[in-house]
């Protein structure tokens, strides 16, 4: 401790220590509040001390900031006004969440599973460049085209699927003149071509494109007229009373009907039933299992077509119909060529001034026409009709009739159909 002197101005040492513990604080303050500028927030509210400023409110627009220290100027913290975190760093060269649309988490690239292969693709399958399977300006394929076929003289059969250029089968030429190599009758069905003739032997041939064929198991007797196609069967007629069927597409052929004293020249098929023609009456059939008896008309008829429901006959003068191959009915009609067929929904055959064209083949009209030629097939919008010396002539609208093929023996008979894969 201290003693005062004796002067009485000296203070006890503990007196000093205290007054100078007191004053510290004060000295601190003032120090303090001078070096920080007054910006510093206040933190504990306003207690009216004079001896600190008043700390001004913060605005949107002028944030409060906390003032820096040694460790905030080391690790910088996210600001308290946004959640730094939620918020996906800018992509190199492009903006940040604002540019692709996204915030969030959800905004942030997941990894995509690899596609599962054993689970079917709901997409639309990848086609090769230039085709579609539902392209309709593709060029059909051979399969997808109809075709005509004709057969005639020399063995010939051809096809064509515009009616103007023609393929031949080369391998079936024969002589001209040896009626054994002549094709009498051709039919379609079930994706088949069959063609039928001969002369004093009878052949039948298959084929699947009109263009390839093969000859049947079974040689006949005599000459085969005409081939038709009905409940799924073909059926087969010919010179002599001769009335067979095939089941197996004109492989193979059985079932022959009881002869009678009759040529069957040409076989008309319906829906379910057909129509084989001599030349003095019919005789039908449903499946070829069995005939009707020949029912007669006194001569004169030279062809038979369906179509709308009824059989046609012509010739002699006469258009004779009938939808149950039984019972007919007799038209006059002037002039009738040699052959009718049904085309565009009606039956047209050859007559005097023209053609004679029917849609029940009880009333029928005369158009006017260049009856030089007797149509036997209508086929791609075009009548097609055979020519002596041997040529092929059609035409839209039975004049102004163009020359389409010639060849060394003529066309007796055409059939139009669909090709199919062997």
């Amino acid at each position: 401790m201290m003693r005062v002197n004796d002067s009485g101005r000296v203070l006890s040492l503990h007196g000093t220590l205290l007054a100078i513990a007191l004053l510290q604080p004060l000295v601190n303050g003032c120090r303090g509040a001078t070096t920080a500028g007054g910006n510093k927030p206040d933190a504990g509210g306003d207690h009216g001390d004079a001896s600190k400023p008043a700390s001004r409110p913060s605005t949107d627009d002028e944030p409060s900031k906390p003032g820096p220290s040694p460790v905030d100027s080391e690790t910088p913290k996210p600001s308290p006004d946004r959640d730094d975190d939620t918020t996906p760093a800018p992509k190199p060269g492009g903006g940040g969440a604002a540019d692709s649309g996204a915030t969030g988490p959800s905004s942030k690239p997941q990894p995509q599973p690899e596609p599962d292969a054993s689970k079917p693709n709901d997409g639309p399958a990848p086609t090769p460049s230039g085709s579609s399977p539902t392209d309709p300006s593709d060029p059909p394929k051979l399969a997808d085209e109809e075709l005509l076929v004709a057969g005639g003289y020399g063995g010939l059969l051809m096809r064509s699927s515009d009616g103007v250029t023609w393929e031949t089968a080369e391998d079936r030429a024969g002589p001209v003149e040896d009626d054994n190599f002549l094709v009498r009758g051709l039919g379609y069905g079930a994706g088949v071509w069959v063609a039928v003739g001969g002369g004093s032997k009878g052949f039948t041939a298959t084929s699947r494109d009109g263009l390839h064929w093969q000859n049947g198991a079974r040689e006949f007797g005599g000459w085969m007229g005409d081939v038709g196609y009905v409940n799924g069967v073909f059926l087969l007629v010919g010179g002599n009373g001769a009335r067979f069927r095939s089941l197996d597409l004109g492989e193979t052929w059985g079932d022959p009907a009881p002869s009678v004293d009759a040529h069957f020249r040409h076989i008309a098929a319906g829906e379910t039933l057909a129509v084989a023609l001599a030349e003095s009456g019919v005789s039908y059939t449903e499946d070829g299992s069995s005939w009707s008896d020949l029912v007669t008309f006194g001569g004169g008829v030279s062809d038979v077509a369906y179509g709308n429901g009824v059989f046609v006959v012509v010739g002699g003068g006469r258009a004779l119909v009938s939808r149950d191959g039984q019972d007919w009915s007799e038209h006059a009609l002037a002039g009738v060529g040699d052959h009718v067929i049904f085309a565009s929904g009606e039956f047209v055959t050859r007559g005097a001034g023209g053609f004679w064209t029917s849609k029940d083949g009880e009333e029928w009209t005369q158009n006017a026409g260049d009856s030089s030629y007797s149509p036997v097939a209508y086929f791609a919008g075009l009548f097609f009709a055979p020519a002596s010396p041997p040529a092929l002539f059609t035409s839209p609208s039975l004049s102004g009739w163009q020359q389409v093929w010639q060849g060394l023996g003529g066309i007796a008979d055409m059939a139009s159909g669909r090709p199919t894969a062997e």
